[in-house]
C-alpha cells in the first residue's frame, strides 16, 4: 500500500535564500506572489517610511516575514480565520525571530486589527469563490455589501490604506469586469486608487 506523506514533506514553501515550512493545515503558497514584495517596494514613493503592513489571510506567514525583512521598521499586523494555519504561521514567524514585529491574530477579514489603525501597505492572497457568514456584509458601506469573500477583501483594503498606500492583491482571472458590486467596486478602485 502507498503511504501518505505530508504535505511539508513534499513541497516546502521558499523565496531565493527564504525557506518557510508549510504542512495540511495552510496552502503552498504561489510562488510568484512570493516575488511580489520586492515589486511592490520599488512602487513606493522614495523614502516614505513602511510602518505598518497588513497581511490579510496569513497562512503560514511567509508574507509577513517577507515584509519584515524587506521593510525593517515595518510592524505588522497579520490574520487569519484558521487557529491551525496560526500555529504554522508562528512557527515560522519564530524561526525567523519576528515575534516582536509581527502580530498574529486571529479571526475574520479586517474584524481582529487594531481599531483605528490604516497601513502604508496590505499583502493578501484572498481564498477565490468564498461566500463570507450572513450578517458579516453589514460592516460595508450599503453601495459595495456583498457576501463574497474577494469583494469584500478589496473594500476592506480601500478603507485600511493609508493615502498613498500600496496593496498587493492576487484576484481570479476577469475579477474587475464583473457586473453589480464588482462594477462598482472597480469604480471606486479607479476614482480613488491608482489602480494598475
Amino acid at each position: 500500500a502507498r503511504q501518505k506523506r505530508k504535505v511539508s514533506q513534499i513541497v516546502p514553501a521558499h523565496s531565493d535564500d527564504h525557506r518557510f515550512y508549510v504542512d495540511e493545515r495552510v496552502i503552498v503558497p504561489r510562488g510568484y506572489f512570493l516575488e511580489i514584495i520586492p515589486t511592490l517596494a520599488a512602487l513606493l514613493p522614495a523614502g516614505k517610511p513602511i510602518r505598518r503592513v497588513a497581511d490579510v489571510c496569513t497562512g503560514s506567514g511567509c508574507l509577513s516575514i517577507l515584509a519584515a525583512l524587506q521593510w525593517p521598521n515595518a510592524t505588522i499586523d497579520a490574520v487569519d480565520l484558521s487557529p491551525d494555519a496560526l500555529v504554522v504561521a508562528n512557527r515560522n514567524v519564530d524561526e525567523y525571530k519576528l515575534e516582536a514585529r509581527i502580530r498574529l491574530h486571529e479571526g475574520d477579514l479586517y474584524a481582529p486589527l487594531p481599531p483605528g489603525v490604516h497601513y502604508d501597505v496590505i499583502l493578501t492572497n484572498p481564498p477565490f469563490g468564498g461566500i463570507e457568514e450572513p450578517g458579516i456584509e453589514q460592516g460595508f458601506p450599503a453601495d459595495v455589501r456583498t457576501k463574497e469573500t474577494a469583494d469584500l477583501f478589496l473594500v476592506l483594503i480601500m478603507h485600511l490604506l493609508k493615502d498613498g498606500g500600496r496593496a498587493a492583491v492576487v484576484l481570479p482571472d476577469g475579477f474587475l469586469f464583473g457586473e453589480g458590486i464588482k462594477s462598482r467596486i472597480k469604480e471606486k478602485l479607479l476614482a480613488d486608487c491608482n489602480l494598475h
